[in-house]
Formats: C-alpha cells, sequence, structure tokens
C-alpha cells in the first residue's frame, strides 16, 4: 500500500478487536481513504477504522483491507472546530461495527452547540464486515445529554472506552456545582447515564478527580483511579485502583497487596482482564509484598486476582 503522508504528528493510540481484524486509531494522515489530495482537508487528527481482513490469523474470504473515517461531520464534511481540531481515544466493538471516541470538532452531529470537547459512537453498519440491513451510518453524542448527570459538564476527551457489544460507554468528565471529574457510564440501549466513581454506600468522589476508567467486556466492571477513598482504607490522598462492580453497586480497592495492604505509591493507570478478573498496574509501592518484600526502589508491575485476592509482582527475572 501506499505510505501514509502526514500533516504533523502520525498516526497513534490504536485499539484492536479480540480477534486481530479491526484496528481503530487516531491520525493525521491525509492519504488514508483517498491518494489525490484534497484542499479541504482539515489537517484534524480524526479517527480511522482499519480491516484487515483477517481474524483470528486466517484471511477473511472476499475481504478487502480497507480504511474508513469515523469522526466524520454531517453529510461526511470535514472536522469543523474553532481550534485545531482533535478526535481522541477510540474504542471499537468487538465486530467492529461501534466506535467510541472523544472530540471536539462541532459538526459530527446536528445541533452540537455547547462549544465543548464530547464523547461520540460512530455505528459504521457493518458486523464483521457484513452490511447491518436497514442500517443507517451514523454518529451519536453520548456525552452531555440533556438531563445526564453530565450535562453542563466538560468532558476529558482522552478517557474513552467502551463495552464489547457497544452498548456500554465510560468516560469521565467534569461534573457538579464543584466540576469535579468524575468516571460515567452511558447506556445506549437505554438511553441513560450513571456515575460509575461512587462508593458502596453511593457518595461520588469528593477528590479533585476520578480519570483513566475502562469498562469490561460485558459492561459490569468500570476500572478507574482516584485519589479519594473510595473504599475502606486510608491512602493518605495518594492515587488508587478502584473496580466499581455495576450489578452489586459496591466498589472495592484494588492496588492492595494480597494482605490487603494499601499501596504507598501512586497508581494512576490499570488495566483488567475483558471479565474483570485481573487487574494489572504499574507503581512504585514498596507495600505490596510485605515487610522487606519490594525493595528495588522503582516502578513495577502488579497483577491483582480479585477471585482468590492475590496480588504478585510480574516484572521479574525469568528465574
Amino acid at each position: 500500500p501506499p505510505r501514509c503522508i502526514y500533516t504533523n504528528g502520525g498516526s497513534k493510540e490504536a485499539k484492536m478487536t479480540p480477534d486481530g481484524r479491526f484496528v481503530a486509531f487516531v491520525s493525521d494522515n491525509w492519504n488514508l481513504q483517498n491518494l489525490v489530495f484534497d484542499p479541504m482537508a482539515s489537517g484534524a487528527f480524526d479517527v480511522h477504522l482499519r480491516d484487515r481482513c483477517v481474524s483470528n490469523g486466517v484471511a477473511v474470504g472476499g475481504c478487502v483491507p480497507a480504511n474508513v473515517k469515523i469522526s466524520t461531520g454531517v453529510g461526511g464534511a470535514y472536522c469543523a472546530s474553532p481550534m485545531v481540531g482533535f478526535s481522541s481515544s477510540p474504542a471499537v466493538s468487538d465486530d467492529g461495527r461501534y466506535v467510541a471516541f472523544g472530540s471536539n470538532c462541532t459538526n459530527l452531529v446536528a445541533g452540537d452547540a455547547n462549544g465543548k470537547p464530547d464523547v461520540f459512537v460512530r455505528d459504521t453498519c457493518r458486523s464483521h464486515g457484513v452490511v447491518v440491513h436497514g442500517c443507517v451510518v451514523g454518529t451519536e453524542r453520548v456525552s452531555d445529554v440533556v438531563g445526564a448527570p453530565d450535562a453542563g459538564g466538560t468532558v476529558d476527551q482522552g478517557t474513552v472506552d467502551m463495552s464489547a457489544d457497544g452498548r456500554w460507554v465510560v468516560f469521565t468528565a467534569q461534573i457538579g456545582f464543584a466540576m469535579r471529574e468524575q468516571v460515567l457510564v452511558r447506556d445506549r440501549l437505554l438511553g441513560t447515564t450513571e456515575v460509575a466513581s461512587l462508593t458502596t454506600q453511593g457518595a461520588e468522589s469528593f477528590g479533585n478527580f476520578a480519570r483513566n476508567p475502562q469498562i469490561s467486556a460485558d459492561g459490569r466492571f468500570v476500572l478507574f483511579s482516584s485519589e479519594t477513598n473510595m473504599a475502606p482504607g486510608n491512602s493518605g490522598g495518594i492515587n488508587s485502583l478502584f473496580m466499581r462492580d455495576r450489578l452489586l453497586r459496591t466498589t472495592e480497592r484494588v492496588s492492595v497487596g494480597t494482605d490487603g495492604t494499601l499501596s504507598d505509591g501512586f497508581v494512576f493507570f490499570g488495566r483488567m482482564s475483558r471479565d474483570g478478573r485481573f487487574v494489572a498496574f504499574q507503581t512504585d509501592s514498596t507495600t505490596l509484598l510485605g515487610p522487606g518484600g519490594d525493595t528495588n526502589a522503582v516502578n513495577d508491575i502488579f497483577v491483582r486476582d480479585r477471585l482468590v485476592n492475590v496480588t504478585k509482582r510480574v516484572s521479574v527475572a525469568y528465574d
């Protein structure tokens, strides 16, 4: 294929479906879909979806690899923005049909007049590459919806994730009188939005922020970071990782040792397995392995097994 031609920054932020077929990513490359330069191109960072035509290592018969631009304005227009257009943080459903992303483009949906970044979902109307009968390709805004907890808030467009079927979208936004950053989940089927950064008792995070969310494949669990004590134990304002169970409406701290000892180091990011059982995270904490167990004085990678309540350091030598 021809090489990419970039306006400024290249391609980044790739997300892939479990079978490896579809890849969503961000790029300011203008020739991913067209080989002839369009002078109307805005130079924005757009979200694209690549169909590799390979699923679980097996070529898909009759499929031709291709790219589709996802962050497209109404009627196929280029991104319009009062500043440099920037779409980011793509997440793709398992079948490649839906792509969620954040964007400051103001013309992705009709009537977008809030003047702020938002979170959107693009329906490509193709499931596993097959056209969905009766479907109309379009974009839906899932943030700042009238009546939702984040209405009037300000979205962090760099933190977006989606459940496997595309029903639930998780993102962060500054909401409420104090404009504290909270984690929210949008249910696209029911048209509802809920705050996920809650304690088991139902209290919202009262710190400066709750952010960097991830949602499990089935939409049940939400992982996020916060400096607030969202679960028992006093972290002294040090950021911890928490897991919200949306079914049981409980929240637990997961950046802890096997014996429940709290981390004495900051934990800003984590990744969980698709079912929410395992959580991997980075920290320079010295307390998670017990007294004298971690003395290297550097960041390590740990994995927490929530089923058996065991935390192990995995950034160790092969022996």
